[in-house]
């Protein structure tokens, strides 16, 4: 279940704002049957001159290490997060605030929670589909985590196993990330192999040019997201670079201790 706005959000305003999607049983509800891998869920959103922060359960979609998204001139779009889901209860956050000097004059939000047939493509804010149930299963359980050496012990840990994997090729990586490949693929009904290639194609096919680089988190900081359990290190010590185009990239990685 998701917890959604009904109909839009407008805001014209130049303080930081922060809003919760919050519970709505207004507006049409998607049927308990719908199958999630031909239901696209996601924001519509039409912004200009704001960064703009969107969790869902407090992980941030557009990554950890910056997860504001600079929106200078006005975008229209729908951002498209089935793999982020969770069984159960999905609570999404939006934090928004006005960039120092925007493009265009002034700062415009305007945000819907809303879902669409898989594969089609219809204009942002043209339909009425904002309301969204989901069947309920059990979300999976985890330990609040304390910031603190055990901590930054344990995610040091698994992500140099994490770096061993990316190391040793795909059956490694395979089995090491194994619980989040197959977390994700259920979000969407998909196999896990099809899953691997859609979310670590890059860090797996040596004709996208990039090479990994050696462990290093020297300058790594501990971030908790997820409510408290999920952790991560940031800069990601677990990096791959094109030496010809020099772009970097990380694979989206995360510790999460369940109560076993």
């Amino acid at each position: 279940m998701i917890r959604g706005l009904a109909g839009c959000h407008v805001v014209q305003r130049r303080l930081a704002v922060a809003i919760l999607l919050a519970a709505s049983s207004a507006g049409p509800v998607l049927a308990q049957t719908a199958d999630p891998a031909k239901t696209a869920f996601g924001v519509e959103m039409d912004l200009t001159g704001v960064d703009l922060d969107i969790r869902n359960n407090d992980v941030p979609l557009f990554g950890v290490v910056e997860p504001a998204n600079p929106f200078d001139a006005r975008g229209v779009h729908f951002l498209h997060f089935n793999a982020a889901l969770l069984p159960g209860l999905n609570e999404i956050s939006v934090r928004y605030s006005e960039i120092p000097e925007p493009m265009m004059d002034g700062m415009w939000v305007k945000l819907r929670l809303s879902y669409r047939e898989a594969g089609t493509f219809p204009d942002p804010f043209s339909s009425d589909d904002y309301a969204i149930d989901i069947p309920p299963a059990a979300s999976p359980d985890g330990r609040v985590l304390a910031r603190g050496m055990s901590t930054q012990i344990a995610v040091e840990a698994a992500m140099r196993r994490a770096h061993d994997a990316f190391a040793e090729g795909r059956g490694s990586v395979v089995a090491e990330l194994g619980p989040k490949l197959e977390r994700m693929a259920a979000c969407l009904d998909m196999p896990r192999e099809a899953m691997l290639d859609t979310t670590y194609v890059p860090f797996l096919d040596p004709s996208y040019g990039f090479a990994l680089h050696p462990y290093d988190a020297d300058e790594a900081r501990i971030v908790l997201i997820g409510n408290g359990r999920f952790a991560t290190l940031v800069p990601p010590p677990v990096t791959f670079r094109n030496p010809e185009t020099g772009e970097v990239l990380a694979p989206d990685l995360a510790f999460f201790p369940d109560e076993a």
